[in-house]
């Protein structure tokens, strides 16, 4: 949220979508772990888990919510004594969104219209074409050519449904990865 408070007022100004819609800030998700082995084996395990994970940007999965994951970099805390059990605090400062595991695929052969779904956060899907096709959304056009992965920089799907007038006489694929909070 981006909000400004008035001098000598009770009132707030909101540019929360000032600039076309809500931009969230980065996300930091913190885990604390603990080791039950001797604590002489965790200055071992310490340096493992750091050169396997400090400092890196990755793709992390929650086995509690496995359909999505995040992307994030991540740093590795310092081993400490606690309670008897070595604990360490893993930090990682990730995207706002998190990411659907398998991305949105739509098809439509020959003349109709197609309903891309979106979860939240906005994005532009990549068409295929198997011959010429018209796209038409909201009040946009497009004309494209036969080939893969193309990007139309003017079709964003934003939260919610997005239905798309297709006239071809092949087929026309969309594939996107969607984003939730």
């Amino acid at each position: 949220m981006s909000t400004i408070s008035v001098p000598g007022s009770d009132e707030t100004l909101d540019f929360t979508e000032a600039f076309g819609g809500v931009h969230y800030e980065r996300r930091t998700i913190t885990l604390i772990f603990l080791s039950l082995q001797p604590w002489s084996d965790q200055l071992e395990q310490d340096s493992s888990v750091k050169n396997a994970l400090h400092g890196q940007k990755m793709n992390i999965v929650f086995s509690d919510d496995d359909d999505y994951y995040y992307v994030g970099r991540i740093t590795v805390g310092d081993w400490e004594y606690y309670k008897g059990a070595g604990r360490v605090t893993i930090t990682i400062d990730a995207d706002p969104y998190k990411y659907k595991a398998t991305e949105t695929t739509k098809t439509q052969s020959g003349n109709g219209t197609v309903t891309l779904t979106n979860s939240r956060m906005a994005v532009v899907p990549y068409v295929s074409a198997s011959a010429a096709a018209t796209l038409a959304w909201s009040g946009n056009s497009v004309s494209i050519s036969v080939g893969n992965n193309q990007l139309i920089p003017q079709l964003v799907l934003e939260q919610g449904d997005t239905e798309i007038t297709v006239t071809t006489s092949g087929t026309v694929m969309f594939k996107y990865r969607e984003g939730s909070l």
